[in-house]
């Protein structure tokens, strides 16, 4: 069964409530209570390797090996509070 997938993030201080509503959150699915912590935005190359090298890639296709190359990437966003939790590294973020 597909399962719709959403990384949200949002820089403002008035919605981000440490643990319950992560500045960056990964969302699965339509529950709307959904958020897990991830540890900074994705820029769209980050996410397009994310997406191809999770749901496409395999032993006779590396897609995500096409894209070009990047490290740049944002600001760390998580919380300490979250650190604590299951949460998402994005790699090179310093979580």
């Amino acid at each position: 069964m597909p399962v719709p997938l959403r990384i949200d993030y949002t820089a403002s201080e008035r919605a981000h409530r440490p643990v319950t509503h992560p500045k960056c959150h990964l969302t699965l699915g339509q529950y709307r209570s959904c958020r897990i912590p991830v540890s900074s935005p994705l820029t769209p190359c980050r996410f397009m390797d994310f997406l191809l090298r999770s749901f496409y890639d395999d032993e006779e296709h590396a897609y995500a090996n096409q894209l070009p190359s990047s490290n740049r990437g944002f600001a760390t966003s998580i919380h300490a509070d979250e650190r604590k939790v299951v949460h998402v590294v994005v790699p090179g973020q310093g979580t």
